[in-house]
């Protein structure tokens, strides 16, 4: 007898066990129903030759939902669209979108026209899921208007002039603004070059001496401090480049062309003491090491090479004329 009562209330458990995983699989399919919904719902079933029909298409979506819109042509199940809203969203109260858009249809011949089903595909960007949902399909019904033979002859109707958008409002003026815009830029233009115009010819600066661009520059290298960077190539090879275009702007030596030894056979018929000319030597022959043997002077070589090299530049300078002494 106690087996019988345990062996019952043990198909009871599992009974009220099996009742509880169904109701929370219903439950659990209702919260993960599907994320999108979309209505298409036209204004009417019927409508006369030369009407116009609103259909209006809502998507309701949560907010991490993506939605690939269908593209609608000129014509919906041969209804011709009259006029056809961007799609328009919102946010609705629970934090879902909500997007509409309107299409206006007419029609010129009468009969039944059936308005296809749009499908519309979409995309969780959380969790990557997706599907399509489609919209239900619809038959409107064009009548021709009823004429009654006996009546009196009426005026025409008047045309329903349909509600522009900003586009059409504006448009027809965007000539006429592009044509205002590029005659303010031109006038503007104008006044400013006439503004700038010198009234007498400027007197050109003369251009600096080379001496004191290669000096300046010079300068220019020792506040980089390149060497204390670790920057031994940048160093040397801003240095040089300074003494090359020194050499060119100075005596005329396509030294930015030629090697260190070209370079030095090129002075053969200058002016120069020996001397100066050593230091320029070992100064390139410095350099040559650092660029493509990866040398790694020491402090005292790098402040040498400096000096090397400003020595060099006050050395070949021309010599300044002496001022004229006032009577």
């Amino acid at each position: 007898m106690k087996t019988a009562t345990r062996s019952i209330a043990f198909y009871q458990c599992l009974t009220l066990w099996l009742i509880a995983l169904l109701i929370g699989g219903i439950f659990s399919l209702t919260l993960t129903a599907q994320p999108v919904v979309v209505n298409m719902n036209p204004g009417a079933k019927n409508m006369l030759i030369g009407d116009t029909l609103p259909v209006r298409i809502a998507v309701v979506a949560d907010a991490n939902v993506q939605i690939k819109w269908p593209t609608i042509a000129d014509s919906l199940g041969g209804m011709e669209i009259a006029r056809l809203t961007l799609p328009d969203t919102t946010t609705t109260p629970n934090n879902q979108l909500l997007i509409t858009q309107t299409i206006t249809l007419t029609a010129f011949e009468a009969g039944q026209y059936t308005l296809p089903t749009l499908v519309f595909s979409y995309r969780n960007a959380q969790t990557g899921q997706g599907g399509i949902v489609r919209t239900d399909m619809f038959t409107i019904t064009v009548q021709e208007p009823t004429i009654d033979m006996e009546a009196d002859i009426k005026d025409i109707a008047p045309i329903i002039e349909l509600q522009l958008t900003w586009w059409e409002k504006i448009k027809p003026y965007l000539p006429i603004a592009l044509a205002l815009l590029l005659l303010a830029a031109l006038l503007w233009w104008w006044l400013k070059k006439r503004k700038n115009q010198p009234t007498m010819p400027a007197t050109a600066t003369p251009p600096l001496p080379p001496h004191i661009i290669a000096l300046r520059r010079l300068r220019q290298i020792e506040q980089a401090k390149y060497w204390q960077q670790s920057q031994e190539k940048q160093y040397y090879s801003e240095i040089t480049n300074t003494l090359r275009q020194y050499i060119e702007d100075r005596y005329h030596i396509e030294a930015l062309e030629l090697t260190t030894d070209e370079i030095i056979r090129e002075f053969r018929n200058t002016i120069i003491e020996p001397s100066v000319l050593k230091k320029l030597r070992k100064l390139l022959q410095l350099a040559d090491l650092v660029k493509f043997a990866k040398a790694k002077p020491n402090v005292e070589q790098h402040l040498q090479a400096y000096a090397d090299a400003e020595f060099f530049i006050r050395a070949t300078k021309p010599a300044e004329l002496p001022q004229e002494n006032p009577a």
